[in-house]
């Protein structure tokens, strides 16, 4: 009686310690939610911020040209303009990313941090610690299927840490990923700039395809799978002489229509978005 007694003590105890587990796992998990919301608000509010102030430059600019023209003088030099953000606003959001990254070291929950700052530094000089976060990635992180959405990052940082490099890290991916998705996500990273951009009938086009081609087989998702086949249609169908593809939608007033339905008419064909 006494050893059934301790063996259903000791059960207890690993269901209570498991239990705590994953309780805290929960609690880590809505901690890191909390502080990801924090960090990309206040990310935002600087760079709103620094939008204001490029605005109010032009606005300046544009009262002291309109000015100029009223008194019959030459207008002032348009002010240059920022295409990226400052280097000062990335480097400071770099490290709260960095710190963050650090907090939530060696679980899931370090992903997205590892992930923002790799994304965030491919526009500093920071090029030692972005390759130091790339490698953490592919190493601590590799069998994570959360790795999913950071593999992009590491694509992004070839600016700064090289294609060769950035390279390195995916096919570490390819190869050591547990997950379908995943590796065929990292061929695909890798096939897609000369996928899209190399000539079609050169030996580059070819050897990116049958990359393509081989993420699509490996691929367990169908958009991957579409994805693939859309990047190749684009290059090789959508093209001066042939047929273009009967691209289907809806009209402004709601009518549904079909290219063909066209068929014979000169027609303009105006693709945008807005983000």
């Amino acid at each position: 009686m006494l050893r059934f007694k301790e063996t259903a003590f000791a059960l207890a105890l690993v269901a209570f310690v498991a239990g705590a587990g994953v309780a805290q796992g929960q609690d880590r998990s809505a901690e890191a939610d909390k502080l990801y919301e924090r960090l990309e608000a206040d990310f935002r509010v600087d760079m709103e911020k620094a939008m204001e102030a490029e605005q109010a430059k032009v606005e300046a600019w544009q009262a002291a040209a309109k000015k100029a023209k009223a008194e019959g003088k030459p207008p002032p030099p348009m002010p240059a303009m920022r295409m990226a953000p400052p280097e000062d606003l990335m480097t400071k959001h770099l490290g709260f990313y960095e710190k963050a990254a650090a907090q939530f070291a060696g679980t899931d929950e370090a992903i997205r941090f590892l992930q923002m700052f790799i994304m965030l530094g491919s526009m500093t000089k920071e090029k030692e610690r972005i390759g130091a976060a790339c490698k953490t990635l592919t190493t601590t992180h590799l069998k994570s299927a959360q790795l999913a959405d950071a593999i992009q990052a590491i694509s992004m940082a070839s600016m700064l840490i090289g294609d060769e490099e950035s390279e390195k890290f995916l096919r570490a991916v390819e190869t050591g990923s547990p997950h379908a998705d995943i590796r065929a996500s990292a061929i695909l990273i890798r096939a897609t700039d000369k996928l899209e951009n190399a000539p079609v009938k050169s030996a580059e086009y070819a050897a990116a395809k049958k990359e393509a081609l081989r993420a699509a087989e490996i691929a367990e998702a169908p958009a991957i799978k579409q994805e693939v086949q859309s990047i190749i249609d684009g290059r090789e169908k959508v093209v001066g002489g042939k047929v273009a593809p009967d691209i289907v939608g809806v009209d402004l007033d709601g009518v549904a229509f079909k290219l063909s339905d066209y068929k014979g008419k000169i027609i303009m064909l105006d693709f945008w978005g807005n983000w």
